[in-house]
Order: structure tokens, then sequence, then C-alpha cells
């Protein structure tokens, strides 16, 4: 009698045990928590995958460009102007670029052939290429080269050459040059003059696809150096 009590107060004492049910368990506990939250946060993850996004992408900036841009700027953005000096002659801010892309832009640089004559030419020319130490003039001419250039070039591209980004007009005094830097193209451009028109993209284009060519634009230009610079 006493082995059959016994037997009975130890089925008792283990029925709290087989009784427990899986949430008073944290190890079973956890592993129902991390099963529930995983299902939302896949489903999450796979409803905003970048790569299925239309036009935030490089390679559908890179797609753009070669149906709107590289006629003229090149395939690899080394056309006219060259998109790939990070060099831009209406500023480089995003808002900026927009407007360029969006608007067009017109520039039109004045022929001085005719008022500078030969020798006021090559004086001009001179002095443009010495804010860039690569002029070979004595100080008399470039003194001469500075009265011409005050009188036909400062109106636009400033006292000291640095240009006016609000009308296009470019910066001589770095390595940059739109048409070409060596000398024979530089002095073409004084004497002959450059008109350029960049047409309007913003009846044409949407504005998520201005801002991939933004910066899609902004990702591939590289900051050239006076090395880099046409002789």
């Amino acid at each position: 009698m006493r082995s059959g009590l016994k037997l009975i107060l130890l089925i008792c004492c283990a029925l709290p045990l087989h009784a427990e049910t899986p949430d008073s368990n944290p190890a079973a506990s956890g592993r129902i928590q991390v099963a529930t939250l995983s299902k939302p946060l896949g489903s999450s993850a796979a409803g905003t995958n970048l790569n299925t996004q239309p036009n935030t992408s490089l390679a559908n900036g890179e797609q753009l460009f070669a149906e709107n841009c590289a006629s003229c700027h090149g395939s690899g953005m080394k056309g006219v102007p060259d998109l790939a000096s990070g060099v831009s002659q209406y500023g480089n801010s995003d808002e900026l670029l927009r407007a360029s892309i969006a608007n067009g832009r017109s520039g039109l640089m004045p022929s001085f052939g005719v008022p500078l004559g030969d020798n006021g030419l090559e004086q001009v020319l001179n002095y443009v290429l010495s804010f860039s130490g690569r002029s070979p003039a004595d100080e008399l001419n470039l003194q001469a080269g500075a009265q011409q250039f005050d009188m036909f070039c400062a109106s636009c591209h400033g006292d000291n050459g640095t240009g006016t980004s609000t009308i296009g007009a470019p910066d001589l005094t770095d390595s940059y040059w739109v048409h070409g830097g060596n000398i024979d193209e530089i002095r073409s451009v004084i004497r002959d003059g450059r008109a350029a028109n960049m047409p309007a993209h913003g009846e044409r284009l949407s504005a998520e696809n201005i801002d991939t060519l933004v910066e899609y634009t902004k990702s591939l230009s590289r900051n050239i150096t006076l090395a880099e610079a046409p002789q």
C-alpha cells in the first residue's frame, strides 16, 4: 500500500512538468517570436528591392545618357563640353545640373580677331596663358594683353579670369578648356569665337529621369590636373 502511495505521489509531482506549455519555455517562446518577425521582414525587403525600381540605378542613367546626351557629350562624357572633367560652366550643384538638363543652355563668345588685330590677339593669348603659368611673353607684352583683356574679356570672364558661372563663361585659370587647351586652339577661340546650344530636355524627360542623369554624370566625373590639360 505504501509503495502504491509513493507511486501516486511521484506521478502527481511529475504532472506540472508534463503539463508545461511551449509559451512558458523561454527557448520555445524565442523560436516562435523569431519565426513571427522574420516573415514580415522578408516581405518588406522583397517589396523595397532598389534594383527593380525604375530610374534610380546607374545602369539606367547610362542608358538615358546614351539616348539623350552622348551625341554631343560623347559616350564616355568626354565630348564638348567634357562632363567627365568634373567642371561645369554653369555650376556643379545638383540644382544647377538639373536646370541645365531641363532648361538647356545657350552660350556665345564673340569673335575678337578683327577688333584685336594680329598683335592684340597674341597679347591677349599670352595674357590668358599667364593665368596658368604657360605664357612665354615678357612683362611689357603681358601688360598690353592685360589692357586688351580688361576691354574685351573681363566683362564675362572676370577681372582675374575666373569666369562667371551664371552666364557660362569658363574659368580661364584652371586646367580645363571647353574647346581644347593647346595654344592654337585657344588662339582660334579668341579669334573666331564660339557658339553653343544645349537643347532643353524638360519636356521629354521626367523629373526622376533628370535626377538619374545628374547622379550618373557626377558618378563618372573626375577632377583633372594641370598636367592632364592639353598644352
